[in-house]
């Protein structure tokens, strides 16, 4: 039982795969199952034993290599589960939160007004920074909820001119609020 697969690569390297398999089958599921339970273990051991008949050529002792190699296996999975659970853990959290803010504010219509009106005049104090015909285009648009024909009539402008303002100040817009993330459903919202 001490030949290497190295030295034995020949039709009795089967044989030798095989002995190996009955001997320490049984051991290496003991070690396996004191990391996982009885099922993970057995895909375990059975990925040692597949990855010793893929390197045969390279292992020099295959007792010690099967053991490490269970180990690690095993070690692995538990490493993938602990991110897993972790990872699943964050993010039922975040959805809890979510769920609560959302229950929170669609409950209130109070705290839903103030933020409007927060927004909105922080959209205004930006929009006068703009020539006034790109802000009274969207201020028509956005604020007064007019189609772009309706306000290229109010406006007594085509309706690709009205696209050219609207676009004009979201860009504007946009570059001056990127850090603002309460803005950003509003700003990058489709119109036309």
């Amino acid at each position: 039982m001490k030949a290497t697969f190295e030295k034995d690569i020949n039709p009795t390297g089967q044989e030798l795969f095989l002995q190996y398999f009955q001997q320490l089958y049984p051991r290496l599921m003991a070690l396996s199952c004191r990391f996982v339970n009885e099922d993970v273990a057995k895909d375990m051991v059975q990925d040692a034993f597949v990855m010793l008949w893929e390197q045969k050529d390279r292992i020099q002792h295959v007792p010690t290599y099967l053991y490490k190699s269970v180990q690690n296996n095993c070690l692995n999975y538990i490493k993938h589960n602990h991110v897993v659970s972790d990872y699943a853990e964050k993010v039922r959290i975040a959805e809890s939160r979510i769920q609560y803010l959302n229950e929170k504010t669609d409950e209130n219509e109070v705290i839903k007004q103030v933020e409007y009106l927060d927004i909105r005049s922080k959209i205004e104090e930006a929009l006068n920074e703009l020539p006034p015909r790109t802000a009274e285009a969207f201020r028509l648009y956005f604020f007064e909820e007019l189609s772009a024909k309706e306000v290229a009539e109010v406006m007594d402008i085509s309706h690709r001119t009205v696209e050219v303002h609207v676009r004009k100040a979201l860009s504007f817009l946009r570059n001056n609020f990127q850090n603002l993330h309460i803005l950003l459903p509003f700003l990058f919202h489709t119109y036309f």
